[in-house]
């Protein structure tokens, strides 16, 4: 039987967005993954690798106070940096970073919409990189359904319901 993975990464390839193709990447192997733990394992020993959704990481104080130092989470993407070298702490002291200009390293910027003369546009990444970024202007933020008036008028069709049939 083909793994699930492998079925999932053939029907991506077959996706496509603005006549670009979708990428699947490889999934990380348990090698890797032992990896990333022995890194969270020196952060917080107390942490259950069965036990890593949103409501169970609150009982991993260490672990919780490494991600709001450390860490930047959006709805596109899990960031994670360093101290930097003039503030650091104990992790960072025992991991010191390992490239040069670190200093000048910052957040992945979100999207940021700017009016221009055509219309609604992005703001180009070398214009918010290293600036203080929100995701209000998120695309799938802006986005609204609108409801057309036929739909209000057959809105109850709309509606799955049970039916009871006797028999």
């Amino acid at each position: 039987m083909v793994p699930v993975i492998t079925l999932l990464n053939e029907r991506f390839a077959h996706l496509h967005m603005k006549e670009k193709p979708f990428t699947a990447n490889k999934a990380a192997t348990d090698d890797q993954m032992d990896a990333l733990f022995g890194y969270i394992f020196t952060i917080d020993p107390n942490v259950d690798r069965e036990k890593l959704q949103k409501k169970d990481l609150t009982a991993y104080k260490a672990l919780t106070d490494f991600m709001q130092k450390h860490c930047k989470v959006s709805h596109y993407v899990f960031q994670v940096m360093k101290c930097k070298p003039e503030m650091p702490c104990n992790y960072c002291n025992n991991h010191p970073p390992r490239m040069q200009n670190f200093d000048q390293l910052h957040w992945v910027p979100d999207p940021v919409c700017i009016q221009g003369a055509d219309g609604e546009r992005y703001r180009e990444f070398s214009e918010v990189y290293g600036n203080t970024t929100t995701e209000q202007d998120r695309p799938s933020l802006k986005s609204s359904v609108t409801t057309s008036p036929a739909d209000v008028v057959h809105k109850d069709l709309l509606v799955t319901r049970k039916v009871l049939i006797k028999s």
